[in-house]
């Protein structure tokens, strides 16, 4: 296209509640839209995780801050004639819209692809947005502006409750909340505009208990538009579209209301001159049949993700070719090759998006609101809406209850109807079970009625307990599991699905091809269905392979592993041999619809992934880059199909590994250091166990990730807590009791082997002690970092682990290091969390040679040798969850990482102390134990800027970050404080950095402040 010849993508960064793996998608599809083009493109993006950020997304890539600077500098590096800001969600719209205050754009002349930055603009201010709307014709709802200088008296002003406030340019609706009353509107307002960053809030009527719905527009430059699809929120207004359950195509609208809002929503699309992709929402009140315009996401969005995926249409891909000037027509639809892309998608299945939270880590508060909590999402995908539903709540991998019974210790049963909480879809179950009136469930949930009758159908079946044929064919085309079925029988899953087998009673497999079959289709994108057979034919017996996927993004099981997968789909493509797809996450670019050779948008239990091992006859499955969730099923799977279908490391060694007790007990067979430990095969037993041991030890249980199950034990006194933890989430024993390291340094060993030889990719090291899980502590790797003699005898420690458990493929192992002493803590024969990084910071394509390892039995000639120095920093959802104490120990916490490397290691750390607020500019406030404070002083005395306050001082310390109103906050306290804990909330809010440890802030500020630049990443390993 004329003008454009070298484009900047603006990426979205670490993955945080409200932005996940949904424009690592988007952004990547962008690439190869423009790289198809012959379009020479630059990406910037600060997350190692994505598969965004590696060499064969991008012709240059940057992992570095995304901030105006590194921007202007890449622009001057590269020669930057365009600028492509509408696949990196919020983060990247900002960013844009700094970038055009800043004069950037004009300065170097550059095009904006898509939308021009005044109609995002618009689009993003609450108060333009309802201005243009009205000058359009468009029904919205009452709203007010409230300002933070004036807050007070506009306050009094109000004349509507309840309201949802928002603010404008802001992220899963961030900042806003319902308000019922004056006496929740002071103390909201009063917290809101503690930070500098918002200056006005806009109020508007609530609309509660009304629907939502959702359009995906695309539209081109000549304003030819089509709608993608629409999509259902089962949840009524008041909950955020990103914490609802979603069904696609809508289920319960009249023609009229359908084509309404559609009009409408191309109408808007068309008022503002969006190019490329729009997500348009309405509030609909079926009494009346009248509709409201709620939002416009200017930009491909997390709907769009889930649109595509639903719909089989490549948003993000053609999204792209309009931004550069490509008319709808002009483009065929990539998935039939040979229709229009012009042509709407016609959907002859249903989609079912169910959301992922965190409530397991952060259980303090868990209402739904206009707020995201939710870390990830599953879609379930069936010729029914039952089908459909049901997939998707296999999906959530939530264990054998199934999400349909709901705990009585949970509270009152109408409260959790009226409640919106991730207990509602159990809640509703479990009053349809009861025999609750369907009115009074209606009024209670929202949920429209032809919804609710159609689980109550469901009911009705499975409370015929009959175990015949007829009935298990009638559940299993409801998309009820097999281990549900199995549960209420007495029968265990692997019985129930031979009993399946030996009555013919299996999936057929169908194809989504965008045209509900009018065109032919090459698409080899499939899901299973009771509901009809068809002849599909398998797409290489004996020849394909296999990948398990890692299923929603959560904390501890997040993009890294999609990163893995991609990978290997890419290097076996390349190799010429055939693969299969297996997730069931929306988001990720493991299930776009040509990565792989077949993919199939199923469960990842073990029925599904057994139904498509019996149908395509894979050579092998990999489940190295599912994280915990192959690993738990590894061993039914050889059970199955024997041994030999599990490549890599074999099942049975899998297993003990996995097992904490046997791989103890392996280890002092090795002869290899361990801390001193105990095992209990009761938790009855474990207090007297712990007491042989002494105090403090580290509590680990088999088969977790993220360290669900790990817990630090410094008295008595929390054992009792613990025990009773460990109940609630079904630990019953086998919990392994180490001795706790204090003050040892932790790295990670990332390495690949071929079950005799191994070679090391990459060590991390930990700023913070041992004790931190590896996923929230600030990990650094480059060259000088470890002494040769430890790195001789960690080298050794692999040899032996290798030999001993035949490791094939990935594999990660924790230890602890202190002066001379080395103790292992876990290993993992598996892809880890860190190899996406040390893929990054090495430059090397780790994941190819680890599959060559797996397939081959080849290692590359070389092993780790960094030339320079990376940090990968975690990011904490606390802003999200501010009920929380913000600590970090050995439970997982964070949602996502970024990145920053140098040339030196000063070059490293300096950047480092910039994202901290730690630079030579700011200033830090430190709280500790007054034993603490003495040392801390003693260490600071002559650094300016520096203040440290004990626990006697927390009146002064508040004023004195009142008076300062942006400030670094360190806590160095040992018991939690809740006066502390809410200044750390208060300073989160306005955007300080908060340090949690006290490792990481003497290393920062004993960091030498160097002149850093921004470099392509390439140049970081020359």
């Amino acid at each position: 296209m004329p003008g454009i010849n070298r484009v900047l993508i603006i990426g979205s960064g670490p993955v945080i509640i409200g932005q996940s793996a949904e424009f690592d998608y988007a952004g990547s599809q962008a690439a190869r839209s423009l790289r198809e083009e012959g379009i020479y493109t630059i990406l910037l993006n600060s997350n190692p995780a994505t598969i965004q950020t590696d060499n064969e997304i991008a012709d240059r890539i940057y992992i570095e801050p995304m901030t105006l600077e590194v921007v202007k500098e890449i622009i001057e590096n590269e020669r930057v004639d365009s600028l492509l800001c509408s696949m990196g969600g919020q983060t990247a719209l900002n960013l844009l819209m700094e970038i055009e205050k800043s004069g950037i754009i004009s300065k170097y002349n550059l095009n904006v692809l898509g939308t021009e930055p005044e109609n995002i603009k618009i689009a993003e201010d609450r108060k333009e947005f309802h201005e243009k709307m009205i000058s359009i014709g468009e029904n919205i709802p009452r709203s007010s502006i409230i300002h933070s200088s004036r807050w007070m008296e506009e306050v009094e002003t109000i004349q509507f409750y309840p309201f949802i406030a928002r603010t404008s340019f802001s992220l899963g609706g961030k900042a806003g909340r319902i308000i019922t009353g004056r006496d929740e509107a002071v103390p909201f307002f009063s917290e809101v505009f503690t930070g500098k960053d918002v200056s006005e809030v806009e109020i508007e009527s609530s609309l509660l208990g009304l629907k939502e719905l959702e359009y995906e527009v695309l539209r081109d430059k000549a304003g030819n538009a089509i709608c993608i699809c629409n999509m259902e929120n089962l949840d009524p207004m008041g909950i955020h579209t990103g914490e609802s359950i979603v069904v696609t195509p809508s289920l319960t609208l009249s023609d009229r209301e359908y084509y309404g809002m559609r009009e409408h929503a191309l109408k808007i699309a068309d008022s503002l001159n969006i190019i490329g992709a729009c997500n348009v929402q309405f509030a609909l009140d079926s009494e009346n049949e009248t509709f409201y315009v709620v939002e416009v996401n200017p930009r491909t969005s997390r709907s769009s993700a889930l649109a595509s995926k639903a719909s089989g249409y490549p948003i993000a891909r053609i999204a792209t070719k309009l931004c550069i000037g490509y008319l709808l027509g002009e483009l065929n639809n990539p998935i039939t090759g040979n229709s229009s892309a012009a042509f709407e998608p016609s959907l002859d299945y249903v989609t079912v998006k169910i959301p992922k939270w965190p409530f397991e880590k952060f259980p303090g508060d868990i209402n739904l609101g206009v707020s995201m909590k939710s870390t990830g999402e599953v879609m379930g995908i069936g010729r029914t809406f039952e089908e459909a539903m049901f997939k998707a709540v296999a999906s959530l991998e939530e264990g054998q209850q199934f999400g349909m019974s709901f705990d009585s210790n949970s509270g009152d049963l109408l409260e959790y109807l009226k409640r919106p909480t991730h207990l509602r879809l159990r809640a509703i179950f479990q009053a349809l079970k009861d025999g609750y009136n369907m009115e009074t469930i209606a009024t209670l949930t929202g949920w429209d009625r032809e919804i609710l009758d159609r689980l109550h159908s469901i009911i009705t079946i499975l409370n015929n307990s009959e175990f015949s044929v007829d009935n298990l064919r009638k559940l299993k085309e409801l998309g009820i599991p097999d281990y549900f079925i199995a549960q209420e029988h007495s029968l265990t899953e692997l019985d129930l699905y031979e009993k399946r087998r030996k009555l013919d009673l299996v999936p057929s497999f169908r194809v989504i091809d965008t045209s509900s079959n009018e065109f032919a289709s090459q698409s080899g994108y499939f899901y299973s269905t009771y509901f009809e057979n068809y002849d599909a034919s398998p797409l290489s017996p004996g020849k394909s392979i296999l990948i398990i996927g890692s299923g929603p993004n959560r904390i501890s099981q997040g993009l890294e592993y999609d990163f893995g997968s991609v990978k290997t789909l890419l290097h076996l493509k390349h190799a010429n041999i055939p693969t299969i797809m297996i997730n069931s996450n929306p988001e990720t670019v493991s299930t776009d619809f040509d990565v792989s050779g077949r993919l199939y948008f199923e469960p990842l239990k073990l029925e599904y992934i057994a139904n498509i091992i019996k149908f395509e006859r894979p050579v092998g499955i990999i489940i190295q880059f599912s994280g915990q969730t192959g690993q738990n099923m590894a061993s039914d799977l050889a059970r199955l199909f024997g041994k030999d279908i599990i490549l890599g490391t074999s099942h049975e060694n899998i297993d003990n590994i996995e097992d904490r007790i046997k791989f103890s007990s392996d280890l002092d067979r090795m002869g290899l250091p361990q801390t001193e430990f105990i095992y209990s095969d009761t938790l009855e037993n474990l207090p007297e166990k712990i007491e042989q041991l002494g105090y403090p030890v580290i509590l680990r249980s088999s088969f977790i990730i993220g360290g669900s199950s790990v817990k630090i034990l410094k008295g008595k006194s929390e054992l009792e807590h613990i025990m009773a933890h460990y109940k609630e989430i079904g630990i019953k024993g086998k919990i392994l009791a180490n001795r706790y390291l204090e003050n040892y340094d932790e790295l990670d060993v990332d390495f690949i082997s071929n079950g005799k030889d191994m070679r090391i990719a990459g060590i991390s090291i930990h700023i913070e002690e041992a004790g931190i899980h590896s996923g929230d502590a600030l990990s650094i790797t480059g060259p000088d970092l470890i002494r040769k003699d430890i790195l001789n005898r960690i080298e050794q420690i692999l040899h032996k682990l290798t030999s001993y458990y035949e490791l094939k493929g990935f594999s990660n192992l924790q230890l602890a290091v202190k002066d001379d002493i080395i103790m292992i803590i876990e290993l993992n024969a598996r892809l880890s969390r860190s190899f996406s990084f040390i893929c990054k910071s090495t430059g090397i394509n780790w994941i190819k040679y680890g599959i060559d390892a797996i397939i081959w039995g080849v290692l590359p000639d070389f092993q780790w040798n960094p030339k320079t120095y990376s940090a990968k920093i975690p990011v904490f959802p606390f802003r999200i969850f501010s009920g929380e104490n913000m600590r970090i120990g050995p439970e997982m916490r964070s949602t996502g990482e970024m990145m920053v490397s140098g040339k030196t290691q000063e070059e490293m750390w300096s950047k480092i102390a910039r994202h901290y607020g730690m630079d030579t500019y700011r200033h830090a406030v430190i709280y500790s134990d007054k034993n603490v404070s003495i040392r801390i002083k003693q260490l600071t005395a002559g650094i300016n800027g520096i203040e440290v306050f004990n626990p006697d001082e927390i009146e002064e310390m508040i004023e004195r970050i009142e008076f300062l109103n942006t400030t670094t906050f360190v806590d160095l306290g040992g018991e939690i404080n809740l006066e502390v804990e809410n200044i750390k909330k208060i300073l989160l809010r306005r955007g300080c950095p908060v340090i949690l440890n006290e490792r990481l802030f003497m290393r920062l500020i004993s960091s030498q402040q160097v002149t850093s630049k921004a470099r392509e990443l390439t140049s970081y390993h020359n």
